[in-house]
């Protein structure tokens, strides 16, 4: 089904996003319903980005762990900076199954280049623990 949003610009139109996928062409797909006096269609739409999204980093502060990776889409290496040079931390990347596809420890730094070449495309969780404390931050491989 296809829908033409520029006909819907105004009452008693709705439209709502419930899902968005970033593919890893970096074109966006969104899932949701188009809603008017008739009722509600399922809607699927697809977005055609002519440059490519370049999301460079993400920060994460939770409790008392705060780290951030970049480049985000990512290739080749995965980059995690900020984590307490004092503290020892348990890295694991696990895709969206929940499958963990590596680990890593690193002791006393506070930046971990990390080479992710062999992992699929996909969408990824890096999950770090120190002690009691964990964290998790989600990145795309490309």
């Amino acid at each position: 089904m296809s829908v033409d949003f520029s006909d819907i610009t105004s009452d008693p139109y709705y439209v709502r996003s419930e899902q968005l996928l970033l593919q890893p062409d970096s074109k966006i797909l969104s899932a949701g319903f188009v809603t008017d006096n008739n009722g509600a269609e399922v809607a699927l739409a697809r977005f055609i980005n002519t440059y490519p999204l370049n999301a460079t980093a993400v920060t994460l502060n939770h409790v008392n762990i705060t780290a951030t990776i970049y480049h985000n889409p990512a290739t080749l290496v995965l980059n995690i900076k900020g984590l307490n040079t004092n503290n020892q931390y348990e890295l694991s990347i696990v895709d969206a199954r929940g499958n963990i596809a590596t680990t890593k420890q690193i002791d006393h730094t506070s930046l971990c280049n990390w080479n992710i070449q062999h992992l699929a495309t996909g969408l990824y969780y890096v999950n770090i623990s120190s002690g009691n404390k964990k964290a998790t931050i989600q990145f795309i491989k490309q």
